[in-house]
């Protein structure tokens, strides 16, 4: 899922288990910069309902996903 622009510019790639909860998540900076978080990183991480069809057209593939998290480092690296 391709969440839209946050209130700095950036943008959220969520990848979403079978229940609607995030399983990984990349946050792309108006600058370029990417940072990668997992599940071990939210203390909170309600469920999206994955029947509503507002969320359809935030869906992207598989691929797409994949690309930014291996481009993306880990929100604890230098």
């Amino acid at each position: 899922m391709r969440w839209p622009e946050g209130d700095e510019g950036e943008v959220f790639l969520m990848e979403l288990g079978p229940d609607g909860r995030r399983v990984r998540q990349v946050e792309i900076s108006r600058h370029g910069g990417s940072v990668k978080t997992g599940v071990e990183d939210w203390p909170f991480n309600p469920p999206f309902d994955l029947h509503d069809p507002h969320y359809a057209s935030l869906e992207i593939g598989p691929g797409d996903f994949e690309e930014a998290w291996r481009r993306a480092r880990h929100e604890s690296e230098d």
